[in-house]
């Protein structure tokens, strides 16, 4: 699921470096937050772990980091040292490290040495690694495969992750030409029916990365590629290899600020099983939004300039058109 996702992350790339021409810029930064769990079963306050991928000075950047630390978070500020193929914790907070971010946690941990869990059986599938791999990232990424896929991975994966009960990566923040910053997230998946109706879920944990962020003023467009073949059993390749799919893959976003992300976080969810857990070995919480609510930003048949523009309406909350049942219906291919 994470590489089938990268798939999509790297397609959906070309959308957000065209939105500059509407006054939207994406930043160089991988942010992830991280958290531990007490034995009182309390989570901690959570930290944010910042590689900025481009060495040199961003006003942005700086302006990010100073949001999040006006509301109380730790804020881990990270580099890569292509000398050293090492990722280096240069600050925590205010306070200078310069050391390596893995060794540095390793030591205030106490640990001699990390250990990694191999994801169980049911999330594991050798053809469709690679069908992933070569059918889709090697594509979509090319030579920046390694930069801007497997370098972000282990960022998250081995450098952070080891150390925290959880950690969730945060897709996209972008600058508005209002000067606000924004999360622009994209999932590809297709909905669920209850009592007649269809919903799309989002995980809890995700639900509260976007509730974090919200605190800190920066709301999230949740956009998701609707697959037209709803089932999880099938890569998802054929959303950006077969041009006779293209029209029936909906592009929807939903903006979500911090008003919305409250009553979302109150509203009744539900959990689904262990396969779509990153391991396999837990069970996800999530919440169900009505398709009602996302706007239509297009299908893959659209072309790239108005699929752009009205990415950036939907962040501006200026699309009108919803998603209905009728639609999806009519979208939905048969296995």
């Amino acid at each position: 699921q994470m590489l089938e996702g990268l798939i999509v992350e790297g397609y959906f790339s070309q959308f957000i470096s065209e939105l500059v021409a509407h006054g939207i810029c994406s930043l160089p930064v991988t942010l992830v937050k991280s958290l531990n769990k007490g034995t009182d079963g309390k989570w901690s306050k959570p930290a944010w772990w910042l590689w900025q991928y481009i060495n040199q000075p961003n006003y942005d950047v700086e302006q990010l980091t100073n949001i999040l630390m006006q509301e109380s978070y730790h804020v881990l500020r990270c580099t890569y040292d292509q000398a050293q193929k090492d990722f280096i914790l240069r600050s925590w907070g205010t306070k200078q490290i310069e050391r390596s971010a893995q060794g540095f946690m390793m030591e205030k941990r106490r640990m001699t040495e990390i250990k990694y869990q191999p994801p169980e059986d049911i999330v594991s599938d050798d053809e469709r690694y690679m069908e992933a791999f070569w059918g889709g990232l090697q594509g979509v990424y090319g030579e920046s495969l390694f930069k801007k896929v497997v370098l972000p991975r282990l960022f998250k994966n081995c450098v952070i992750s080891p150390f925290f009960s959880a950690v969730w990566d945060v897709d996209n923040i972008v600058r508005m030409d209002s000067g606000e910053f924004m999360q622009f997230e994209v999932k590809h998946k297709y909905p669920f029916e209850k009592d007649g109706k269809l919903f799309f879920g989002i995980n809890k944990g995700q639900l509260n990365v976007m509730s974090d962020l919200a605190d800190c003023g920066i709301s999230t467009l949740h956009m998701i590629l609707i697959k037209p073949k709803w089932t999880d059993v099938l890569s998802p390749n054929y959303l950006l290899q077969d041009p006779l799919m293209r029209k029936n893959v909906f592009v929807v976003a939903c903006k979500l600020d911090r008003e919305a992300l409250r009553n979302l976080k109150n509203a009744k969810g539900g959990t689904s099983g262990h396969k779509t857990s990153f391991s396999g070995r837990t069970n996800l919480s999530y919440v169900s939004i009505p398709i009602e609510r996302f706007k239509i930003i297009g299908t893959l048949d659209d072309s790239l300039s108005q699929l752009v523009e009205n990415i950036a309406l939907a962040a501006k909350g200026s699309l009108t058109k919803s998603l209905n049942k009728s639609i999806l219906n009519s979208a939905r291919v048969s296995i």
